[in-house]
């Protein structure tokens, strides 16, 4: 059974505000986490007037690390995730987050994530039935199931239930390895072939599922930011 993808969506205006404000009414612990991964709890305590989450530092040991660095925050509200990159200001025994932009994490089953010409995302054919190869042809999908893959006319030597084994690029994220079959091709324009790759069971969906997750977070707060 495929594990679901998660989906960032923004959250804007009253509902944001509306979400930040229920923060203090649960004290619901928020997860501050630098590019380390090293966690940091708060429980939040006010909303400034300029829409800052005040939050008490449980540990006053954490003060040194959290003088400097990039960082993500979370919170759980009724089981749902909400994520934001604060910028910090420290007055102990308190830390006040910036947040600039609010993400709801949805959990999304055999969602087909799109890839837009800024997202870098290649598939590297390293073996075509059972032959060596080295084609690298841009990703324009992907999936826990399958991906869609674009490559020039005059080079691409793919028909229907060819065996392909490769590697799926994204960004700086680790490769992942994927085998599967060639389901359907088309033609795109003139000059360019598409292709729809079904990806065998045994195939990580996890690590497939962690680099889209991450992909989207690095996409969205450059977009915002």
């Amino acid at each position: 059974m495929s594990e679901p993808l998660i989906v960032f969506r923004a959250v804007h205006g009253r509902d944001k505000q509306a979400l930040l404000k229920r923060t203090l009414v649960v004290e619901c612990e928020v997860q501050l986490k630098d590019r380390f991964k090293n966690c940091f709890p708060l429980i939040p305590i006010a909303l400034t007037p300029e829409g800052h989450l005040k939050c008490q530092l449980l540990e006053t040991a954490f003060l040194e690390p959290l003088k400097s660095g990039s960082w993500t925050a979370c919170f759980v509200l009724d089981n749902e995730k909400y994520l934001f990159e604060p910028q910090l200001q420290i007055h102990l025994p308190f830390v006040s987050l910036t947040v600039p932009h609010l993400f709801h994490l949805q959990k999304r089953k055999n969602f087909r994530y799109s890839l837009a010409e800024e997202d870098r995302g290649h598939f590297v054919i390293t073996h075509h039935n059972d032959h060596g190869s080295a084609q690298k042809c841009r990703l324009l999908d992907l999936s826990t199931r399958g991906c869609a893959i674009e490559m020039p006319a005059d080079t691409a030597a793919l028909q229907v239930n060819d065996r392909l084994s490769g590697e799926v690029l994204l960004g700086h994220y680790p490769p992942i390895h994927i085998e599967g079959l060639v389901r359907n091709m088309r033609q795109k324009g003139l000059t360019q072939m598409v292709f729809g790759i079904e990806f065998h069971l045994k195939n990580d969906e996890h690590a497939i599922n962690e680099a889209l997750t991450e992909l989207q977070k690095s996409l969205h707060f450059r977009r915002v930011g």
